[in-house]
């Protein structure tokens, strides 16, 4: 929350009027690649919070635009705002408010299974144990400071290599070995892991089988996971009789074996999502 604007004006004095202006996403890469931002007007599309106070006491009003913000974070917030705000009744260093958060908002460990992580990932990016190992995976900001459920941040696996790790690091929060995923994701409250790469790249696809929906993202991200393919693209053309069929570009240093290939991504995908040419540059 510390890159977003906040405006606060008190009118009256059993009221005042918060707008935050920004927005609740900062990073600076996703999935390993520079973000480009969009110049936008400061004062464009923000959310409002007012406080007000009566007989009965403090309540308070949220309106938000909800094409543009995400309801759980935003109730995250006010949680944490909540809690904050009493802790300072009483607390005098700025330090110890964290350890006045919930422990359902900013839990100490985080640990699910690795099939539930190679599930939101699209693809085994922990491949070396089984579907029913706990893992223990924790969403860093810039800093390598937790971030509480709900934001977005780097995701990291405690002790298990992933797939195309970019770092390791020694953890913070007690014993082993982190390994930065390059991946930007973030904990939802119900418990489960979003990644934010995992989105935006799905493509609705009807043919003679029915109808599928093909994961470009997750289709990628198994190609470069192939030993001798540096970079893949993967995308969809118009073919013969009007026809839309899937390609891949695949990038290396040395062609590898096709079938050798589609075995490997028959043992990861559904058939829909096996490309129809898969076509090699140096």
């Amino acid at each position: 929350m510390d890159t977003m604007n906040c405006t606060i004006s008190t009118l009256h004095a059993d009221e005042m009027f918060i707008q935050y202006q920004g927005d609740l996403l900062h990073v600076e890469e996703i999935g390993g690649e520079p973000i480009t931002r969009e110049p936008l007007q400061l004062d464009s599309l923000p959310f409002h919070l007012q406080i007000m106070a009566d007989d009965r006491g403090y309540f308070y009003e949220l309106r938000y635009w909800e094409n543009r913000f995400d309801r759980s974070q935003l109730e995250i917030f006010l949680t944490a705002m909540e809690a904050i705000t009493k802790a300072m009744l009483d607390e005098s260093s700025v330090r110890r408010l964290k350890s006045y958060l919930p422990q359902s908002l900013f839990p100490k460990h985080y640990a699910t299974t690795a099939a539930a992580i190679n599930e939101a990932a699209g693809f085994p990016l922990i491949p070396t144990v089984s579907g029913d190992t706990r893992v223990k995976a924790y969403v860093f900001d810039e800093t390598c400071r937790k971030q509480p459920l709900g934001a977005w941040g780097q995701l990291c696996i405690l002790d298990y290599p992933t797939t195309g790790y970019l770092d390791q690091i020694t953890n913070p929060y007690g014993s082993g070995v982190l390994y930065q995923t390059g991946k930007t994701a973030r904990i939802l409250p119900d418990g489960t892991l979003d990644l934010l790469e995992k989105g935006g790249r799905t493509i609705i696809h009807e043919g003679i089988k029915g109808r599928h929906f093909l994961d470009l993202y997750k289709l990628e991200t198994l190609l470069t996971g192939y030993e001798g393919v540096r970079r893949a693209e993967a995308y969809v053309r118009y073919a013969e009789k009007n026809q839309l069929v899937l390609i891949a570009d695949i990038y290396g240093s040395k062609e590898p074996d096709p079938d050798k290939l589609r075995a490997y991504l028959a043992d990861y995908c559904e058939e829909s999502l096996i490309p129809a040419d898969i076509r090699f540059h140096e």
